[in-house]
Protein backbone atom coordinates (compact mmCIF):
# COMPACT_ATOMS: atom_id res chain seq x y z
CA UNK A 1 0.00 0.00 0.00
CA UNK A 2 1.59 3.15 -0.99
CA UNK A 3 1.27 5.62 2.25
CA UNK A 4 -0.26 9.19 1.33
CA UNK A 5 1.51 11.99 0.18
CA UNK A 6 0.00 14.64 2.29
CA UNK A 7 -2.16 14.42 5.45
CA UNK A 8 -3.84 16.87 6.57
CA UNK A 9 -4.57 16.90 10.09
CA UNK A 10 -7.49 19.30 11.92
CA UNK A 11 -7.40 19.34 15.92
CA UNK A 12 -10.62 21.06 16.97
CA UNK A 13 -10.22 20.03 20.82
CA UNK A 14 -7.84 20.53 23.38
CA UNK A 15 -8.02 16.60 24.12
CA UNK A 16 -5.66 14.23 22.56
CA UNK A 17 -2.93 17.10 21.58
CA UNK A 18 -0.19 14.05 22.72
CA UNK A 19 -1.90 11.63 19.81
CA UNK A 20 -1.71 14.61 17.34
CA UNK A 21 1.38 15.23 17.96
CA UNK A 22 2.57 11.16 17.94
CA UNK A 23 0.71 10.84 14.37
CA UNK A 24 2.52 13.69 13.16
CA UNK A 25 6.12 12.24 13.89
CA UNK A 26 5.48 8.90 12.75
CA UNK A 27 3.55 10.40 9.40
CA UNK A 28 7.05 12.29 9.02
CA UNK A 29 9.35 9.34 9.75
CA UNK A 30 7.71 7.46 6.86
CA UNK A 31 7.92 10.57 4.38
CA UNK A 32 4.42 11.82 4.38
CA UNK A 33 3.80 15.76 3.53
CA UNK A 34 2.01 17.02 7.05
CA UNK A 35 0.39 20.14 7.57
CA UNK A 36 -2.03 20.91 11.06
CA UNK A 37 -4.84 23.10 11.81
CA UNK A 38 -6.39 24.26 14.53
CA UNK A 39 -9.63 25.45 15.30
CA UNK A 40 -12.09 25.69 18.04
CA UNK A 41 -10.83 24.59 21.60
CA UNK A 42 -7.96 22.82 19.14
CA UNK A 43 -6.67 26.19 19.44
CA UNK A 44 -6.12 25.89 23.19
CA UNK A 45 -3.08 23.63 22.51
CA UNK A 46 -0.64 26.86 21.73
CA UNK A 47 -0.30 26.53 24.91
CA UNK A 48 0.18 22.38 25.52
CA UNK A 49 3.63 21.57 26.90
CA UNK A 50 4.07 19.42 23.59
CA UNK A 51 3.45 22.56 21.69
CA UNK A 52 6.89 23.10 20.11
CA UNK A 53 7.75 19.69 19.79
CA UNK A 54 4.95 19.52 17.69
CA UNK A 55 6.25 22.66 15.34
CA UNK A 56 9.41 21.22 15.57
CA UNK A 57 7.96 17.88 13.94
CA UNK A 58 5.94 19.11 11.41
CA UNK A 59 7.96 22.12 10.71
CA UNK A 60 6.56 25.74 12.07
CA UNK A 61 5.38 26.79 8.47
CA UNK A 62 2.87 23.73 8.16
CA UNK A 63 1.02 24.80 11.35
CA UNK A 64 -2.02 27.26 11.08
CA UNK A 65 -4.13 28.55 13.61
CA UNK A 66 -7.57 29.80 12.99
CA UNK A 67 -7.64 33.77 14.13
CA UNK A 68 -11.12 34.16 15.08
CA UNK A 69 -10.85 30.70 17.41
CA UNK A 70 -7.61 32.35 18.78
CA UNK A 71 -9.07 35.49 19.70
CA UNK A 72 -12.42 33.72 21.38
CA UNK A 73 -10.57 30.66 23.61
CA UNK A 74 -6.99 31.99 24.06
CA UNK A 75 -6.65 36.08 23.11
CA UNK A 76 -3.20 36.50 24.35
CA UNK A 77 -1.13 38.73 22.68
CA UNK A 78 -3.99 39.77 20.12
CA UNK A 79 -2.87 43.29 19.20
CA UNK A 80 0.45 41.33 17.72
CA UNK A 81 -1.97 40.36 14.55
CA UNK A 82 -2.59 44.06 14.19
CA UNK A 83 1.31 44.60 13.75
CA UNK A 84 1.72 42.10 11.16
CA UNK A 85 2.92 39.78 13.99
CA UNK A 86 2.13 36.23 15.61
CA UNK A 87 0.72 36.01 18.44
CA UNK A 88 2.68 32.69 19.53
CA UNK A 89 5.83 32.03 19.12
CA UNK A 90 6.71 29.56 16.24
CA UNK A 91 4.05 29.91 14.31
CA UNK A 92 4.60 32.58 11.23
CA UNK A 93 2.32 35.51 11.16
CA UNK A 94 1.40 33.60 7.51
CA UNK A 95 -0.15 31.06 9.29
CA UNK A 96 -2.71 32.63 11.01
CA UNK A 97 -6.24 32.08 8.80
CA UNK A 98 -9.35 31.18 8.25
CA UNK A 99 -12.26 28.46 8.14
CA UNK A 100 -11.07 28.26 4.63
CA UNK A 101 -7.49 26.57 4.95
CA UNK A 102 -9.48 24.04 6.26
CA UNK A 103 -11.47 23.79 3.16
CA UNK A 104 -8.47 23.98 1.33
CA UNK A 105 -7.19 20.88 3.42
CA UNK A 106 -9.93 18.75 2.35
CA UNK A 107 -9.56 19.57 -1.14
CA UNK A 108 -6.26 18.85 -1.55
CA UNK A 109 -4.95 16.19 1.03
CA UNK A 110 -4.95 12.44 0.31
CA UNK A 111 -5.84 11.61 3.87
CA UNK A 112 -7.68 14.00 6.42
CA UNK A 113 -7.52 13.22 10.10
CA UNK A 114 -9.81 14.86 12.72
CA UNK A 115 -9.18 15.69 16.56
Amino acid sequence: MDMPEFVAISIFTDRYFDHAVELVKALKKIGSEVKVFMSGDGVKNVKHQRFKELLDAVGAENVYVCEASYGRYVKENMEKLKESKSPVEGVPYKNWVTQAKNAEFLKDADKYVVF
